[in-house]
């Protein structure tokens, strides 16, 4: 095995920048898609897959969360519908798809089963062919940007052939939206490595879940749920970001000399200072003082959670 494509893969997930969660979904929906043995060609060391094969994965991902009583952001610091404010780009149209079918009419099982028969009400069919739309075009964003850091361009991973015909698109069902909305690639040995390690990515080969399931199947009496099991196994001590002890002592040094910020090398006003996660705490929680650095509040504002570059660490 090629354990460069696995780092790569570790590094996308781990390290990546998400503004919404459309990197997770497609990861989830190509992980799926491989697992499920769907027949594609292979043209040119390329495995040419349908589109809407992904597209009805996120309509499946994305329903309950929209369809949820408690607003669930998709978005950094989105918004409601119905509140000004960032909004995650097919969240509007999505709603009025779940608001249908929500109030007793069945929610996501009669969706999924109107769906599969394509028995879609007329007056929502032309909503979904909207949705299904706007949905193609959110998927091209992180099939376009993902492995670009690792590989410095655009397209590393997949490639959008942006084909289709979802213009003809009339009464939605699966086999249509599998031809009407064209194909993308994957590399053969990204097709490979999805398909070998896919299920632990979406969580269906993981330890942990697996663990669960053997928890509920060994009881004979069926009184602990797969949710609760699963709650209980990610239990873990809470970590807080404590910067406090660092913060009294670059207060104190403060005092006697300026401090600088260790990311601009400008001297820092006593009000501006604030004590930043030199490796970010999202993915460290590590609060040990090395990694408690001054920095200004527009730098530790920028910065975020950004994982510094090996070069800049060492300067």
């Amino acid at each position: 095995m090629d354990f460069s494509l696995l780092r790569e893969l570790n590094s996308i997930i781990e390290t990546d920048r998400a503004d919404t969660t459309y990197k997770y979904a497609l990861l989830r929906a190509i992980s799926e898609i491989c697992q499920e043995n769907r027949k594609c060609e292979c043209s040119g060391g390329r495995y040419v897959l349908p589109f809407g094969a992904v597209i009805a994965k996120w309509l499946l991902y994305y329903y309950p969360i929209f369809d949820s009583q408690r607003f669930i952001p998709q978005k950094h610091n989105e918004k409601p519908v119905g509140k000004p404010g960032k909004k995650i780009a097919f969240r509007e149209q999505f709603q009025q798809i779940t608001d249908y079918y929500g109030d007793g009419n069945g929610g996501i099982s009669e969706f999924y089963v109107n769906y599969l028969k394509g028995t879609i009400p007329t007056n929502l069919n032309s909503k979904l062919i909207v949705l299904l739309g706007q949905l193609r075009d959110a998927i091209r964003y992180p099939m376009k940007h993902l492995g670009s850091k690792s590989y410095g361009k655009y397209n590393a991973i997949f490639f959008d052939h942006k084909n289709g015909k979802r213009n003809t698109l009339q009464n939605v069902n699966p086999e249509l939206v599998h031809t009407r909305f064209g194909d993308f690639s994957i590399s053969k040995d990204h097709y490979n490595l999805f398909k070998l390690v896919g299920g632990f990515i979406s969580g269906e080969a993981s330890v942990l879940n697996k663990w669960a399931e053997f928890t509920v199947n060994a009881n004979p009496k069926r009184c602990i749920t797969y949710e609760t099991i699963t709650k209980i196994l990610y239990e873990h001590p809470e970590t807080e970001r404590n910067t406090t002890d660092s913060k009294s002592f670059y207060n104190t040094l403060q005092e006697s000399e300026p401090i600088t910020c260790i990311w601009s090398g400008k001297k820092i006003a006593p009000n501006e200072l604030n004590i930043d996660h030199m490796l970010p705490f999202a993915h460290t929680k590590n609060n040990h003082l090395w990694n408690l650095l001054p920095s200004s509040k527009t730098m530790n504002s920028k910065k975020s959670d950004k994982i510094p570059s090996p070069s800049l660490l060492r300067k």
